[in-house]
C-alpha cells in the first residue's frame, strides 16, 4: 500500500466528514458511551468542513492510499489552526497502518514552517497513547460539553516542535 499526504480541498469535504464520524464511532467505543459518540458526531458535516477551509481558519491534509489496483481512497485527515492540532481521524478500515503518523507529521511540519515552537491539542482518551508515542506530553485532563450538552473527557497535550 502506498500513502500520499496532500493539502485537502473543498472536494474532499464529504469524505472528510464520513471519516470523522466513522472514526469516532468505530474507534472510540471502548472509552466513550454511545451517547457521547453520537453527540461528538453532530457537527461533523461536509458544510462545516468546507466552511473551515474557505475561511482559512484551518489547514487540512488528507492521506490518500492505493495499492496495485491504483484506485485511490482517502483514508484519513488531519488539520491544524495556529498552534493547535484541531483533528486527526483515520477511517477504521485503515487504522494501525501508519497513516496517523504521516498525518500527524504533516500538521507538525506545517506548524514548524510557521515557526510555532510548541503545538497543542486535545486528545480523546482513545488517541492519548498514540500522541504519547509521538513525543506529545500530557498537560491536563479535562471534561467539556458537546453542542448537545453531553460531557466528554479529553486530555490536553503539548509538544515542543523546535526539538527534533
Amino acid at each position: 500500500m502506498q500513502i500520499r499526504v496532500r493539502r485537502a480541498d473543498s472536494t474532499d469535504a464529504g469524505r472528510i466528514a464520513e471519516i470523522n464520524v466513522a472514526s469516532i464511532q468505530g474507534l472510540c467505543a471502548t472509552e466513550y458511551t454511545a451517547e457521547q459518540m453520537e453527540a461528538r458526531c453532530l457537527n461533523k458535516t461536509p458544510e462545516r468542513c468546507r466552511q473551515a477551509m474557505s475561511e482559512g481558519t484551518q489547514i487540512m491534509f488528507v492521506a490518500e492510499v492505493w495499492n496495485d489496483t491504483a484506485e485511490r481512497s482517502i483514508a484519513g485527515f488531519s488539520s491544524c489552526r495556529d498552534d493547535w492540532v484541531v483533528g486527526l481521524y483515520i477511517d477504521p478500515l485503515y487504522s494501525r497502518l501508519g497513516i496517523g503518523t504521516v498525518l500527524l507529521q504533516a500538521v507538525e511540519d506545517e506548524m514548524r514552517s510557521r515557526s510555532i515552537p510548541v503545538g497543542q491539542l486535545f486528545s480523546t482518551l482513545t488517541a492519548k497513547d498514540f500522541y504519547l508515542a509521538h513525543g506529545w506530553e500530557i498537560t491536563q485532563s479535562l471534561t467539556s460539553k458537546t453542542i448537545a450538552g453531553v460531557e466528554i473527557s479529553y486530555v490536553g497535550m503539548s509538544k515542543h516542535l523546535d526539538r527534533i
